[in-house]
């Protein structure tokens, strides 16, 4: 059964550093120098994936404005060229 109380668990052997015991029971560390808020990882974390979201946002517009283009110009090409193939009516008699 996994302990979730802040203090160790008995051991058989009487050792508190016993390996079975760390990995059943929490251990806080004390004194680590690195002191992070989880709020502000938090909101670094959604901050980056809202700046990725616009890039591929953006990249994806200047792509779809490109093609509109393209097409754009394909169809007035495919006009000019149907215009020009056209027969010509014979001018009066």
């Amino acid at each position: 059964m996994l302990r979730l109380d802040p203090t160790p668990a008995p051991s058989s052997s009487g050792k508190t550093g016993d390996v079975g015991d760390r990995s059943t029971t929490f251990q806080p560390v004390e004194g680590g120098t690195e002191h992070r808020s989880g709020e502000t990882l938090l909101v670094s974390a959604y901050a980056g994936l809202w700046l990725l979201l616009l890039g591929w946002v953006v990249f994806q517009w200047t792509k779809q404005t490109a093609l509109a283009r393209r097409i754009g110009d394909l169809e007035a090409a495919v006009d000019r060229a149907s215009r020009d193939a056209s027969p010509k009516a014979p001018s009066g008699p």
